[in-house]
């Protein structure tokens, strides 16, 4: 009596491992499957919008003359020209507009240019005025 009770515990908890083996399979064989697909990661909840990825900042160094353009497609933003801490210039400006300006008209020194739109920051650079 007691050798088939044993038998027949011995036979569920096979059948029992067998079932987790399988489900252990299968979840296998599902990830697998999950991995020929592409999906899209999902985005982190602190992500930063390229709003107006196609602004140019550009220096001419030997006539130190700063250009802003906004592109037609672009939402327009603000500059802000600040030279070692003080803001010596900033705009407002539309889509479709250039912001530009010589930078030796307000002295030598380190210049920081910040384009921005409301809080974001789109782009900023750093030149050097000798």
């Amino acid at each position: 009596m007691k050798a088939a009770i044993l038998s027949a515990l011995v036979i569920v908890m096979a059948g029992m491992l067998s079932d987790a083996s399988a489900q252990i399979r299968t979840s296998n064989k599902m990830m697998s499957k999950i991995g020929d697909y592409k999906f899209a990661p999902m985005p982190h909840k602190c992500q930063r919008h390229n709003w107006n990825t196609s602004i140019r900042i550009q220096f001419d160094a030997a006539s130190t003359v700063l250009t802003v353009t906004f592109p037609s497609n672009s939402q327009g933003g603000t500059v802000e020209v600040f030279r070692n801490g003080t803001k010596v210039a900033g705009v407002t400006a539309n889509s479709g507009t250039t912001f530009s300006c010589r930078l030796r008209e307000y002295g030598t020194g380190n210049y920081n240019v910040i384009v921005s739109n409301g809080n974001t920051v789109i782009d900023s650079k750093n030149f050097t005025v000798r």
